[in-house]
């Protein structure tokens, strides 16, 4: 772990007042309390855990840059990624009391990320002078504990394509959010190995269901980024409105 604080970017700082303003507006001093929090960063190479299964949240933090997977690992070594986080988005998180990880916060790419436990604590603590951050942190959390429910319906429900059309839309609109999406077009780093940990699929289907996807034009993918050509097509792939092998 890299422990040395740099100054964070202008363009970092925009993602953490995206991400945890949602759609409210903050006002002067939660834009100081963000700004405060903003002002220095941490990094972690992939493959480093920021949070260990079991622990207490007491730590949580805001991404800036990289991805971020919630993985759960069987005894043989097969792994389930529950949950991503990507940049604007809280991780090692949660609003309830004592609130653990049940999973294992992983890095999948190098990330660079805000702590915010004492922009958390202030503002719960005083939600009358942080309203908006105060929304923001509890629609993040509610958002969590929503896709989590989505993961389970994908994984447990969906065909193959389906999963990979669903995932695609929400990664979509998630980076929307913080100015990361541009044309239905956002970044994708990870390789069909990750992607598979997160879909429930081996790497082989993974690729079998990119090049499905490619070839009925639902889904561009080059140079580490995805585009969505048609956001109403694949809404009726993801919805079991047209199906696949």
């Amino acid at each position: 772990m890299i422990t040395s604080p740099t100054l964070a970017t202008s363009g970092a700082e925009r993602l953490v007042l995206a991400g945890l303003a949602r759609s409210a507006t903050l006002n002067a001093q939660e834009v100081q309390l963000v700004s405060s929090c903003a002002s220095h960063t941490d990094s972690v190479e992939a493959g480093q855990e920021l949070a260990e299964l079991g622990t207490f949240l007491s730590k949580p933090k805001l991404v800036l840059s990289g991805w971020v997977g919630h993985a759960r690992l069987l005894d043989d070594g097969r792994r389930q990624i529950v949950e991503l986080n990507i940049a604007g988005e809280p991780t090692a998180f949660g609003l309830r009391p004592l609130s653990k990880a049940r999973a294992s916060y992983v890095a999948l790419t190098p990330v660079r990320y805000a702590e915010i436990g004492e922009l958390v604590e202030r503002a719960m603590a005083r939600p009358d002078q942080y309203p908006g951050l105060v929304s923001g942190l509890r629609a993040a959390d509610d958002e969590g504990h929503s896709r989590l429910y989505d993961h389970v319906v994908r994984a447990g429900r969906m065909l193959a394509h389906e999963r990979l059309a669903h995932f695609a839309l929400d990664l979509c609109r998630r980076h929307e959010r913080v100015g990361l999406c541009v044309s239905q077009s956002f970044p994708m780093p990870l390789t069909q190995e990750v992607l598979g940990d997160v879909l429930g699929l081996s790497t082989v289907h993974v690729n079998r269901t990119l090049q499905q996807l490619r070839r009925e034009g639902l889904l561009k993918t080059t140079s580490g980024r995805w585009q969505i050509p048609s956001v109403e097509h694949l809404e009726t792939v993801a919805g079991g409105g047209a199906h696949g092998q």
